[in-house]
Order: C-alpha cells, then sequence, then structure tokens
C-alpha cells in the first residue's frame, strides 16, 4: 500500500476515541473479521483474517477495515440491520469516483429519507451508519421479549438447517455453541419484515423520489429506462443465509474497497454515523477526509458511548402490522 494510503488508515486507527468507539463495539462479540489491501499485498487470495475478539486491536494496527458477526455474545440480542446501497450491473466501478459518489447520494437522499420514515411510524430506533456506497440501519431487538417471541413464531428453517445450527465445530469461531431454534426462526423472520418495509420503500420512493431512481430487491437490475442496470438494492440477502455465516462491517470502520478494486488513487474512506443535523452530502465529505471523521466522532461521541437502541416495542409493532398484511400469505405459501 503506498504512503499516502496507509498514513490515512494508521492515523484513523491511531485516534484514541476511534479506537475506544470500536473496542466498545467488540463486547458484544465473540470473534472478529479483518479484510483489506494489505492482505491481498501478503498474498492472501480472500483477503479476510478472522481472529477472536481480544485480538482486534491486531486487526487495527494492521490497517484493516473491520467486521463483527451478525449474532451477538450471549445471544442477549437479535441484531436486525437493514443493508441500502447503489448498485450498477453494468458499470460496478461507477461508485469509485467523487463526483460520481455525489450523484449518487444525489439521487438516493430522498429513499434513504423514506428509509427513516418508515422505521419512525413504527417507533423504531435505530442507528444509520454511511458506506461508501449506501448505508446500514442498525437496530436491536431484546431476545426476552414480546417482539422476539412474536418473531420466532412468524419465521421458519427448515429441518436440515435447524440441524446445522444444533452443530458445533471446534476450531471454528462461528459456530462454537448451538443456535437455538427461537433465535433462528426470528432472524429469518426479521428479513421478512424488512421485505415488508422494502415494499413500502418501493411504492414511496415511486411517488416521492425526483430522480426517480428504483428501488429493487437484492441488486435486481430494474430494467428502467433511465436506470436499466443500476437503482437502489434494499439488500436482504443477508436473510437467506445462517446466522453464523454472516457478518457486518462495524461502525465507523475504515472502508478500502475503492484500494481492494484497484482505486489507490482515490484512497480508502471511513464509514461514518449519520447524526442530527447533517445531510448525506455532508457524510460524503466527511469519510474521504482523515481529519474530518475524527473530529466528528469526537464531537458527536465525547461524552458518550456508540451504542445500538434496544428497540423491541416498535419492532413489535413492525411485526404486528406484517401480520396482517398480503405480504405474509406469499411467504406463509412458501
Amino acid at each position: 500500500m503506498d504512503e499516502k494510503n496507509l498514513n490515512f488508515i494508521r492515523k484513523f486507527y491511531g485516534d484514541s476515541k476511534v479506537r475506544e468507539l470500536i473496542i466498545e463495539q467488540s463486547k458484544n462479540y465473540d470473534y472478529c473479521i479483518g479484510a483489506g489491501q494489505v492482505l491481498l499485498e501478503r498474498g492472501w487470495t480472500l483477503p479476510v483474517k478472522e481472529v477472536e475478539i481480544s485480538k482486534i486491536e491486531e486487526l487495527m494496527n494492521e490497517g484493516l477495515d473491520i467486521f463483527f458477526p451478525i449474532r451477538c455474545r450471549d445471544d442477549k440480542y437479535l441484531y436486525v440491520i437493514w443493508d441500502i446501497e447503489y448498485f450498477n450491473k453494468k458499470n460496478p466501478q461507477f461508485i469509485f469516483n467523487r463526483i460520481n459518489q455525489k450523484q449518487i447520494f444525489k439521487w438516493m437522499s430522498p429513499a434513504l429519507e423514506i428509509v427513516e420514515e418508515i422505521l419512525n411510524s413504527y417507533g423504531i430506533k435505530y442507528v444509520i451508519d454511511v458506506t461508501m456506497s449506501g448505508i446500514h440501519v442498525w437496530s436491536k431487538i431484546s431476545t426476552s421479549s414480546e417482539a422476539f417471541r412474536k418473531l420466532s413464531s412468524e419465521g421458519f428453517i427448515l429441518s436440515s438447517l435447524e440441524k446445522k445450527y444444533s452443530l458445533v465445530f471446534a476450531g471454528d469461531k462461528k459456530r462454537t455453541s448451538p443456535i437455538y431454534p427461537e433465535l433462528g426462526r426470528s432472524y429469518n423472520a426479521a428479513g421478512k419484515v424488512l421485505e415488508f418495509f422494502t415494499h413500502k420503500l418501493i411504492k414511496k420512493n415511486k411517488k416521492l423520489n425526483k430522480y426517480k431512481i428504483p428501488v429493487t430487491i437484492s441488486d435486481t437490475p430494474p430494467l428502467d429506462k433511465r436506470f436499466p442496470f443500476s437503482g437502489i438494492s434494499s439488500d436482504l440477502t443477508q436473510y437467506a443465509h445462517p446466522i453464523y455465516m454472516r457478518c457486518i462491517r462495524a461502525i465507523c470502520s475504515v472502508h478500502q474497497k475503492s484500494l481492494i478494486n484497484g482505486h489507490f488513487k482515490l484512497g480508502p474512506a471511513i464509514d461514518i454515523v449519520k447524526t442530527k443535523g447533517i445531510t448525506y452530502h455532508d457524510v460524503v465529505n466527511i469519510m474521504w477526509d482523515v481529519d474530518k471523521a475524527i473530529k466528528h466522532f469526537r464531537k458527536n461521541f465525547s461524552k458518550k458511548k456508540l451504542e445500538i437502541p434496544e428497540s423491541s416495542e416498535g419492532w413489535l409493532k413492525a411485526v404486528n402490522t406484517y401480520i396482517k398484511s398480503d405480504l405474509i400469505k406469499r411467504h406463509k405459501q412458501w
């Protein structure tokens, strides 16, 4: 990695507040994952390194992006993460340009505001982590709550997957303890509720988005006149996989997709928490400037932790509304 990009990453991870925020998040997990350009340069075919949580600082010291598993420690919570991002099937490299990225977020902003409106309408509390190409919306449900029990009653897992969930493998950090059926079913149902939200998002976006960039599920080309092979993806693919197989980029991690795709002059970015009073345009300007990013986190988290809000009551309202929808009939049919 060239010195400029390496210094960018070192400076960001070297900041005491940034380090504190990432380590605080790590307490919710048993292991973590690092990925980045450094591993490619070492000859790793798949640039992904998995370590126990006590070694998270080792990943930062190596200059890697940080990821956490979806499943949290002790299964006290079910994390519900809604991944929404721009995609371009014809030109995947389009995003790796500062001017293009600003245009993309301009196109997406109305839809991203609708996402917040949908969540707010149910009283769901959340954190928005802005990535290079979209957002990760984080929320969590207590596994001792009525919302969790209701999700579990509406979820479904195949008997073959339930058997896999019961297995433990020595040496596999992802499978050191069995996943009880209720957790598997509630995880499955959370994905269905997000699909319910996505159909609301698609309809509202068609009416309100003046740029008319379409929303689709999981990178499906819309074949629209203006955006035939690109759009906004409500990426629900996570929920098609076993819960132990998926991870998510840590909030305020360095983001090196640009480097991994060979855009070294563009440099790395930083995932930024969207706080009150800043726009997506503001966030895009912050994420490429290490000094602005550090200032952002120091200012907004000087006296508080970076915590995912527990929102069981909001999710209970959402589940109860989903249960009355036409979509649940399709889900049960399948």
